[in-house]
């Protein structure tokens, strides 16, 4: 709150820049981690994800439960209706200096979007690997979504613990500093200023 009061716009989108390779790095590091634990290296990972079948991505079935090329293409489209809607990346966009800056960087959130999914679902990928190579390592009764906390707390040195959660924390403070930026410009603008 503090810095988005005192630094307005320019404050937000910087610290985005520094949280945005934060989290990246974050990613990155856990990603090694578990190449580095698992015989073989990355190599192995992706030849056992390909193995079991964990790399088929673009199913062609006309499926509209599993991961499809058509779930995808509907997911895209439903994105861009939803990216109308936020308040947050239109402020963004408005407050570029001119159209094709703003375009750019509505164009440049789309695009940076897309490595940092593929990168969360091979995580996910990699740890269906590593659990596979080390099962007595993982609680059974641990639901899906909590085995990357799971490993992050359990597999990772101390240090790099931190990091991954100051990513997550950075993920987090992201999403909430622009948020907070766009609901004071439209306090002061739709009720200050009238």
């Amino acid at each position: 709150v503090i810095y988005c009061l005192k630094g307005g716009m320019k404050a937000v989108v910087w610290t985005d820049v520094l949280q945005f390779a934060l989290m990246y790095g974050a990613l990155g590091v856990a990603l090694a981690a578990v190449a580095g634990d698992v015989p073989g290296g990355l190599g192995a990972v992706l030849n056992t994800a390909h193995a079991e079948g964990k790399l088929r991505a673009f199913l062609l079935e006309p499926d509209l439960v599993r991961p499809t090329v058509w779930v995808f293409c509907c997911l895209a489209v439903t994105t861009v209706f939803l990216q109308l809607s936020d308040q947050t990346l239109m402020q963004r966009a408005l407050s570029a200096p001119d159209e094709t800056a703003a375009r750019r960087s509505v164009m440049l959130a789309g695009v940076l979007n897309l490595p940092i999914g593929v990168l969360l679902f091979f995580i996910g990928t990699a740890l269906f690997v590593f659990y596979g190579r080390h099962p007595e390592r993982l609680d059974p009764a641990l639901p899906n979504d909590s085995i990357f906390p799971f490993f992050v707390g359990n597999e990772l040195p101390r240090g790099v613990v931190g990091l991954i959660i100051a990513g997550i924390f950075a993920a987090a403070m992201s999403t909430v500093s622009g948020a907070v930026n766009a609901i004071a410009a439209i306090v002061v603008r739709d009720f200050v200023m009238p």
